[in-house]
């Protein structure tokens, strides 16, 4: 943190609010670095309640947790744990009081040791506009995600994965600072085993990263990882 904010922004840390989806972040992780964002409503305004409140993940766990202060014009100051020092994928979810449920985001943030996304005058902005809401999953759902394969690749990479039942599966691709480079599908599968390639294409050689994202009957299973494009 800036040793300018610090001051300004240790107070709301120490009152975390309250978890309206059940949901709270994993302690005693190894590093931390710090998120200070604002919530984008649909219709452009900045949200100042304090009941939306943020989660960050790493996979499926939850890394971090907050909410818009009023006080501070909705600013939202998150603390995230990892226990990589640099180089892990964090997305966000959202639970809107209004709807009253959690819903999902494009935004990512890289994890990086002792750095910090956004500022006080120009916080990260976690636009909430488009929207998924996350289904609950039922216990005994079974489904496989395997690694890519081949990685690093030079024309197209493979990721297998196995469905117990029909199920949405969304595939995105990103450029290390988080951009959404594309989206490589978005659709539902049948049950049993299936792969999705991404392809070289118009891609650039360099480091990516991808976002595998399974919804149906049953807890969200989100995998990510790093893909090396040679």
């Amino acid at each position: 943190i800036f040793p300018e904010q610090k001051e300004r922004i240790a107070e709301p840390l120490l009152q975390p609010p309250s978890s309206p989806a059940g949901i709270f972040p994993e302690t005693h992780k190894q590093y931390g670095m710090m998120l200070l964002a604002q919530l984008e409503l649909p219709d452009g305004i900045k949200s100042l309640n304090p009941k939306d409140v943020v989660y960050a993940f790493s996979g499926d766990e939850c890394r971090g947790m907050a909410a818009p202060m009023p006080e501070y014009e909705g600013k939202i100051f998150m603390a995230i744990g990892s226990d990589q020092k640099k180089g892990e994928l964090i997305y966000f979810r959202i639970w809107s009081e209004e709807n009253q449920k959690l819903v999902d985001l494009e935004q990512i943030i890289i994890f990086q040791s002792m750095k910090q996304a956004g500022t006080l005058d120009e916080p990260y902005i976690l636009n909430v506009s488009d929207q998924t809401a996350l289904n609950i999953w039922e216990p005994g759902g079974n489904i496989f995600v395997g690694t890519p394969s081949p990685n690093p690749f030079s024309e197209v990479t493979i990721i297998p994965f196995e469905l117990s039942r029909e199920a949405q599966v969304r595939l995105s691709l990103y450029h290390p600072h988080g951009q959404v480079v594309e989206v490589i599908t978005d659709r539902f599968f049948d049950v049993g085993m299936h792969e999705v390639a991404i392809r070289k294409g118009s891609l650039n050689p360099g480091i990516y990263f991808y976002r595998f994202e399974v919804r149906g009957n049953h807890r969200p299973l989100v995998k990510s990882g790093k893909l090396i494009l040679k």
